[in-house]
């Protein structure tokens, strides 16, 4: 009498696991307010690699909570919320300095123009694209 005993092992690549269980908001919300902060630090809209773990999750997601998380992240403009995917906007540019110069010039003509040789001309720094500032006002009488 020979008994044979034959056990089968599955091998690893046929077995998928089916272990797979739903996120929860909390790890969503982790998620989606890193990927804002990063938005927010470097001015350029996440990769698609990065994007990837919150596309992968946009079923558990509704417009209610990236509206939510989107605020307390401090994320104002420049997110998108499509079909239960998020995608952020490109940071605008800033403004080329030749547009700066002209608006400076247009601004110095109408404004500061009708001061110039009275007690009270204003002087202004043009700081290009970092704005224009009221440096000082001569107020003598």
């Amino acid at each position: 009498m020979s008994s044979s005993s034959s056990s089968v092992t599955p091998s690893t690549s046929s077995v998928t696991s089916v272990n797979h269980r739903a996120p929860t908001k909390t790890e969503i919300k982790t998620l989606f307010k890193k990927l804002c902060r990063k938005y927010l630090k470097t001015q350029t809209p996440p990769t698609d690699k990065e994007m990837e773990p919150l596309w992968e999750m946009k079923e558990y997601i509704d417009f209610e909570d990236i509206v939510i998380w989107r605020d307390e992240a401090g994320v104002k403009k420049g997110l998108v919320f499509e079909n239960g995917t998020v995608l952020f906007n490109e940071w605008p540019v800033r403004p080329h300095e030749n547009i700066i110069a002209e608006f400076n010039s247009q601004f110095d003509r109408q404004y500061v123009s009708p001061y110039a040789g009275t007690a009270h001309y204003p002087v202004f720094t043009n700081d290009g694209t970092q704005g224009i500032y009221l440096s000082r006002m001569n107020l003598m009488c």
